[in-house]
């Protein structure tokens, strides 16, 4: 009789055993699926604002002068923040890609008003700036000359330099306004080709009346451009188009 009473002690002791052990589980189980909802809700609220920055970041809400002509956005459309995921290893992931360099490349004939644009732009102090212009035009002031008198013989070595730039600021992963008329789709492909994991932006300069093209290309002394080759830039316009790879499209006022 000793002997059954030992047993249902021991028989008790491991039930209570095993009841407070189920207990220990049963709290763990508890906290660690508060803290998977924690973790997806977070992860799902960490889309949403990423998504948010990425549709506000994509149009400088600084900048007012332009219109914002076709692509993602467009419409006001948040259709980028459905899909939500409940993984910060995902979330991580949708950060990187969000921050994708972004190349504006300016389109339009000298005159247009495309660097008058940049400079009155807040936002573009931001960018890497890229032009041959620049160059040529530090070059003609260290010899003393005008822009269009050393254009021709100085232009291969501005085109290196402004190169140069293109790799240093793609390595560095900066945002790139590229200033130049890239009036063609053959003279878009290059920068294209040069920047292919960069979202590209078109921002289109329209050509202004004649009068008051000649008005402005004739009030830049020392920079002077043929007619011929102005009319031929006019006759050769290609405008850009979201199947040549752009994201946006803008146009410029």
């Amino acid at each position: 009789m000793k002997k059954r009473k030992g047993s249902m002690r021991q028989h008790r002791k491991r039930l209570k055993n095993f009841s407070n052990n189920f207990t220990v589980v049963l709290e763990q189980f508890h906290i660690f699926r508060i803290l998977y909802q924690v973790n997806g809700g977070l992860a799902q609220l960490g889309v949403r604002l990423l998504c948010k920055q990425e549709v506000v970041g994509s149009i400088p809400s600084s900048s007012t002068n332009y219109i914002k002509h076709r692509g993602i956005g467009a419409n006001g459309n948040t259709r980028p923040c459905q899909g939500l995921v409940t993984s910060s290893i995902l979330v991580s992931r949708s950060n990187r890609k969000l921050k994708m360099p972004k190349c504006y490349q300016t389109v339009g004939v000298p005159g247009s008003g495309k660097s008058t644009w940049i400079e009155n732009q807040e936002w573009t102090k931001d960018c890497a700036y890229i032009s041959t212009d620049k160059y040529v035009e530090i070059h003609a002031k260290s010899l003393g000359k005008t822009y269009s008198e050393v254009f021709t013989e100085f232009m291969p070595e501005a085109v290196n330099l402004m190169c140069q730039d293109v790799i240093v600021a793609r390595e560095q992963g900066r945002d790139i306004i590229w200033d130049q008329t890239s009036t063609t789709v053959k003279s878009r492909i290059r920068k294209f080709n040069m920047l292919p994991d960069y979202e590209h932006i078109a921002v289109v300069f329209k050509t202004p009346e004649h009068k008051e093209l000649m008005r402005r290309l004739f009030g830049r002394p020392g920079k002077e451009i043929p007619d011929h080759v102005i009319a031929s830039m006019i006759a050769s316009w290609e405008e850009p188009t979201l199947d040549e790879g752009f994201k946006e499209i803008w146009i410029a006022c």
